[in-house]
């Protein structure tokens, strides 16, 4: 995919075939995905029911276009169904998949699909990064290796944010690897926008300022810093970054910046220094697989010939940029390395031809990368998908039950799904969710994190849920987590039979993390209020402030 126009042109032209090189490793991955079971309802990480639900409230806001009053309509949705990642995340992707759920309605699946559009698109500018590097060829495999790494295959068809971010991440490295070998202006611009959109969609994608950084510094291409087009690509990608990253340090600022410098997860900020150096490197295998890991050392030993040094640059400096950012940062998972992969895959590939240099390599070679694309399917295919069913039978039961406009009060982990669903079920949003860990008791991210008790005693509950009058009530049961103050409420839901009737029991089949072997009880409140309050007011941690409908 070698451009055809040089100098300031913009023209580019792809060389007649050069999809062919890569349809075949397109076509195994989508087989590969179509192959496996894909998940029932948005459970992954406890987050992907908040990204599935913040794409159906920028679904409804474009249809309902609340430009005079945008914060109050926002505040009003997320009291009506608290389950939202506004501010929490950027909100690129979130209005990308509202803008095709105005098209395709609501449901997961086009959720699904927008996260595999983003996957698609990796794999198009990891291929001509690699075409323009190595070769069609290199490129071709290196992809496929690249989308069947565990890590990477299983977050192409999840609704979450990091293979988005990585899309625009890759486009941005093309661009920019592009603009330093041809100073093309329509590049830089190219990568500053793609640069914009990955920050518009993670934060994760701060990685690239040590990315260029390195690059510009490895290659000794400082004078570029000051040429007019890179400023003014800059003051772009700013001008699109800077409203919503404002906003959001207003807002929430505080909750991120303690993310990073000491972690809301108490566990992840009991390592030493050496682990935390350490963390990163040591999640390769679980990432990509053994063998593929093993390869990939070879890959790096690889890196002394210095005859290939301009071309393996940007892959050095994606292995060193996702390093020194992210080891910092106290809240550690390996999903944020995932933007390492494609070096890793090129490590890989290279790792795999330096030991088949021999007189049978024409024989070898293939073997070994077909022995490498095995094991690394093998191993993608085998990692545990959470799945779980039963929340959308619940929400289903309380819609069939409520002809007239009702609220309906969850409490449990799973809180978002409970919600989604009411939310999907009820295309004309006359009923309203309602949190028992927002009303009750609250806390940040885990009950171990900053948590707070609004109801300290059986009465206080009982007067709480008379005010608010949720026809019903639905709770995890057994919820399978340490909160007092939850398993208060299970008790007089329970002890109340004149109050509270246990109408049905829903099982939740399926697992996610340590959730298994519960149902989900869900409870007429028989004792109705005549007055119910009419708003409804609670406190967001994460805001340090109350919202109110």
């Amino acid at each position: 995919m070698e451009p055809l126009q040089s100098s300031n042109g913009c023209r580019a032209q792809v060389a007649p075939g050069a999809w062919w090189w890569i349809l075949p490793s397109l076509l195994v991955i989508v087989a590969t995905h179509l192959a496996i079971p894909q998940p029932d309802e948005p459970v992954f990480y406890g987050d992907e029911n908040r990204h599935v639900m913040t794409g159906v409230f920028f679904r409804d806001a474009l249809a309902d276009q609340p430009v005079t009053h945008l914060k109050q309509y926002a505040e009003s949705y997320y009291v009506q169904y608290p389950a939202l990642g506004l501010l929490i995340w950027p909100p690129l992707f979130h209005f990308v998949e509202g803008a095709l759920m105005s098209v395709f309605g609501t449901s997961y699946l086009v959720g699904q699909v927008t996260v595999a559009v983003f996957s698609f698109l990796a794999c198009v500018y990891l291929n001509r990064l690699i075409s323009r590097t190595h070769g069609r060829g290199v490129a071709a495999v290196v992809v496929l290796l690249f989308a069947l790494t565990p890590l990477v295959f299983v977050y192409s068809h999840q609704v979450m944010l990091e293979m988005p971010t990585l899309a625009f991440c890759l486009a941005a490295t093309f661009y920019f690897v592009r603009y330093l070998d041809e100073s093309r202006r329509c590049d830089i611009y190219a990568a500053a926008i793609a640069s914009a959109c990955a920050a518009l969609t993670r934060f994760d994608a701060v990685y690239l300022l040590p990315m260029f950084g390195i690059l510009i510094l490895a290659r000794s291409q400082f004078s570029i810093l000051w040429r007019r087009e890179v400023l003014a690509a800059a003051a772009v990608a700013l001008l699109m970054v800077i409203p919503f990253y404002a906003v959001a340090a207003t807002q929430v600022g505080a909750l991120h910046s303690r993310q990073a410098s000491q972690s809301v997860v108490p566990e992840t900020a009991a390592q030493t220094l050496l682990e935390r150096l350490l963390y990163y490197p040591a999640s390769i295998p679980h990432q990509t697989g053994l063998l593929f890991a093993v390869a990939a050392i070879l890959g790096v030993i690889e890196l002394r010939r210095w005859e290939r040094r301009r071309e393996n640059l940007p892959y050095v400096a994606m292995l060193l940029a996702t390093w020194l950012t992210f080891t910092p940062i106290a809240e550690q998972d390996e999903r944020h390395a995932i933007y390492w992969v494609p070096a890793l895959a090129l490590l890989a590939w290279s790792g795999v031809t330096s030991i088949s240099r021999c007189r049978y390599r024409v024989v070898l070679r293939p073997v070994l990368i077909a022995l490498l694309l095995g094991t690394t399917v093998s191993a993608a295919i085998k990692v545990p998908s959470p799945n779980i069913s039963g929340y959308r039978a619940a929400a289903q039961w309380v819609l069939d039950q409520s002809p007239e406009p009702n609220r309906f009060l969850f409490d449990g982990w799973l809180d978002g799904n409970f919600t989604y669903h009411v939310r999907h079920l009820d295309p004309q949003r006359r009923h309203t969710v309602l949190r028992g860990d927002k009303l009750f008791y609250g806390f940040i991210c885990v009950p171990s994190t900053d948590f707070a008790e609004y109801a300290t005693n059986e009465q206080e509950m009982l007067d709480i849920l008379y005010r608010f009058d949720p026809a019903f009530v639905v709770v995890e049961d057994p919820l399978g987590l340490d909160i007092p103050t939850a398993e208060r409420l299970r008790d007089v839901l329970r002890d109340h039979p004149e109050r509270f009737e246990l109408a049905t029991e829903i099982p939740v089949t399926g697992r996610c993390g340590t959730l298994s072997d519960y149902s989900l009880k869900i409870y007429r409140n028989l004792k109705r209020n005549p007055q119910p309050t009419d708003g409804v007011q609670f406190e967001v941690k994460g805001l340090n402030r109350s919202v109110s409908s």
